[in-house]
């Protein structure tokens, strides 16, 4: 169990790097002659409300170790993220993310890494919200709240180009928290391919979704692959997820407790200086 650190961190780094509308849908007829603004429009009206979610989740460490987990994922609008690990039915590792503090908790191990939501997305404006629908497959407009509008400002959606048969979306800003992302939409079944998501002074972050399927909250991929860059470590790590098996609105949310005693305490940053340490873990 001693790449678990690694599994804790990519849970960790995905944090650090992510309503319905009444319009009416366009058919995948209609999307073939359909103009940039009615795609985007299209797009934005298949993601429906939800309050809860729970589904099982996968967790598989490409780059810089390999190995894998399972669990289950479950979140509530705007205010939670938790993500239960298992092996042989025991929880090893937990991620619960909230409104105020970010808790990376290696059960195996006794560490923990507790960090303030505030700090983490000071440098990028990204809410815990925002971050649900990039866990989801869901455009973001960073600092624009979670429900999305063509007419946000620097918002800018660019028609498909000779080699892709997609449309793109880009949003940027500047001032205290710049950035571009970049969200690449496939002109089939028009959501989400992939994302970048580039920060002054920092190497850009990439997402990429496959695999589209319905569930009750809409369609959502059924793999989500990272790739960044934390403390001079090259990350890849992806998250697959069963959309048949999304319970949305049932009110099932699994308990959390603050670690303890027995725990030891550590920062982010050495949590990330730790990757090359095995006397750590």
């Amino acid at each position: 169990m001693k790449n678990l650190k690694y599994l804790i961190i990519s849970a960790f780094c995905i944090f650090v790097a992510s309503c319905g509308s009444q319009r009416r849908a366009v058919s995948p007829e209609e999307l073939a002659t359909a103009s940039v603004e009615q795609r985007f429009d299209a797009m934005v009206a298949s993601y429906k409300p939800w309050h809860t979610i729970s589904m099982p989740v996968r967790v598989e460490l490409k780059s810089p170790s390999k190995v894998s987990l399972s669990g289950r994922a479950y979140m509530v609008s705007d205010s939670l993220i938790h993500v239960s690990m298992r092996v042989l039915g025991f929880e090893v590792a937990v991620m619960h993310v909230t409104a105020d503090s970010v808790y990376c908790v290696d059960k195996i191990h006794k560490l923990a890494v507790i960090e303030s939501i505030d700090r983490l997305s000071a440098s990028t404006g990204i809410t815990l919200g925002q971050l649900q629908s990039i866990m989801l497959g869901r455009a973001i407009v960073p600092g624009e709240g979670v429900k999305l509008s063509r007419k946000a400002k620097n918002v800018k959606l660019t028609s498909p180009a000779a080699d892709f048969d997609g449309w793109t979306m880009t949003a940027s800003a500047k001032g205290a928290h710049p950035y571009e992302c970049v969200f690449n939409v496939e002109g089939e079944n028009n959501q989400i391919a992939s994302i970048a998501v580039s920060i002054p002074g920092r190497k850009t972050v990439s997402c990429d979704y496959n695999d589209w399927s319905a569930c009750e909250i809409g369609q959502i991929p059924q793999s989500l692959s990272c790739d960044f860059t934390a403390s001079s470590k090259h990350i890849n790590a992806v998250l697959k997820y069963t959309p048949s098996q999304v319970k949305a609105d049932t009110g099932d949310m699994p308990s959390f407790k603050r670690p303890g005693k027995g725990y030891r305490i550590i920062s982010a940053v050495d949590l990330f200086k730790s990757l090359s340490s095995s006397s750590l873990f």
